[in-house]
C-alpha cells in the first residue's frame, strides 16, 4: 500500500493496486494489507463481509461506479481511507437498490475508529462521490494513486473539519 502523507485532522489515505477475481477475493487482500498496516483487527475481513452481505456499499455515480466498504468502529485501530483499483471489475450490490448488481473496478475501503465521526465522514465521502469531478476522475483514471490525491485535497481544503 502506498500511504498519501498524512496531517493532524484527516486520516491517513493509501492507494493499492489489486488483482482479484471475485469482491470475496478483494475484501481478503485489502483487509490483509489493512491488517499489516495496523489500521485494523484481525476480524475486519470477517466483519466487513458480513457487513457487505447486510448493508451493500455500491454506488453508481454520473456515468461511473465505486464501492465504499466500510465496518462499525470497534474494528478500527485508526482512522484511513485505502483506495483501491483491481484489474478488472468485481461484483458489489448497489447501496440503494439491493437487488440490483454493478461492475465496479475502484472500491474505497474506510477504517473509522471513532463511532462519532462515522456518520458525518460517510456523509461527507458520499458527497465527494457524487461530484462530477469525482465521476470523471474515476472514469479517467487507471490507477489508485489520482483518486486518493484527489480524496486528500478535497479534505484537506476542509480546514476546521477532523475526521482522524
Amino acid at each position: 500500500m502506498k500511504d498519501h502523507g498524512d496531517a493532524a485532522s484527516l486520516p491517513r489515505i493509501y492507494s493499492l493496486r489489486t488483482n482479484c477475481s471475485s469482491t470475496e477475493e478483494l475484501f481478503s487482500a485489502v483487509g490483509r494489507s489493512m491488517i499489516k498496516a495496523g489500521l485494523v483487527s484481525d476480524d475486519f475481513v470477517t466483519a466487513l463481509k458480513r457487513r457487505e452481505r447486510k448493508f451493500p456499499t455500491g454506488l453508481q455515480l454520473e456515468g461511473a461506479t465505486v464501492a465504499m466498504p466500510h465496518v462499525e468502529a470497534r474494528y478500527c485501530q485508526s482512522t484511513a481511507i485505502v483506495v483501491t483499483a483491481n484489474d478488472t471489475p468485481v461484483s458489489f450490490k448497489r447501496m440503494d437498490n439491493p437487488d440490483l448488481t454493478l461492475s465496479v473496478r475502484m472500491a474505497i475501503f474506510l477504517a473509522i475508529s471513532d463511532e462519532t465521526k462515522q456518520v458525518p465522514f460517510l456523509s461527507r465521502l458520499s458527497n465527494i462521490f457524487s461530484d462530477d469531478t469525482f465521476s470523471r476522475l474515476i472514469n479517467s483514471t487507471d490507477g489508485p494513486e489520482a483518486v486518493a490525491q484527489y480524496l486528500r485535497t478535497v479534505l484537506a481544503q476542509e480546514r476546521g473539519e477532523s475526521y482522524a
